[in-house]
């Protein structure tokens, strides 16, 4: 006798378990000088239990750095002694974590990215942050009289 077994049979019987993990982020937020940001990353809930999530700052000609992290469970936070993590701050509220900028400046202006990791890491779309300045500076005319020919 031949079994023939339909491909989902052949899948459940391999003992093989996918689980996708997918993290949502806005795609921008804009902000002047000086208001709070919020970047929230949803989805956590189906990243493994007891798994940490980590916030990532990309400048536009920039590498990956580790910002803040927070632990799933005890929602313990995480420094990975970036330069500007006093700047910021992190929390879970249901199935969202969310990255906070107290009081934005230009200089946060960059790409963050929310990140599941436990063996491996799986990460957000990534939200671009803008902040523009303060205060512009207006443009200067000079009137000049007519040449004459």
């Amino acid at each position: 006798t031949m079994l023939l077994f339909t491909p989902a049979a052949l899948f459940l019987c391999s003992g093989l378990v996918v689980v996708e993990t997918l993290l949502t982020q806005e795609i921008s937020v804009t902000r002047r000088a000086g208001q709070r940001a919020s970047i929230s990353c949803g989805g956590i809930d189906s990243c493994y239990s007891n798994t940490l999530v980590i916030w990532y700052q990309k400048r536009n000609t920039g590498t990956f750095e580790r910002l803040l992290g927070i632990g799933t469970s005890d929602r313990r936070t995480f420094s990975f002694s970036h330069r500007q993590e006093n700047d910021f701050s992190v929390e879970i509220q249901q199935n969202t974590c969310n990255l906070i900028l107290r009081s934005s400046d230009v200089s946060h202006t960059a790409s963050y990215y929310c990140s599941c990791y436990t063996y491996s890491s799986t990460f957000g779309p990534g939200t671009r942050l803008t902040v523009s300045g303060a205060a512009l500076v207006p443009p200067v005319v000079h009137v000049y009289p007519a040449a004459s020919l």
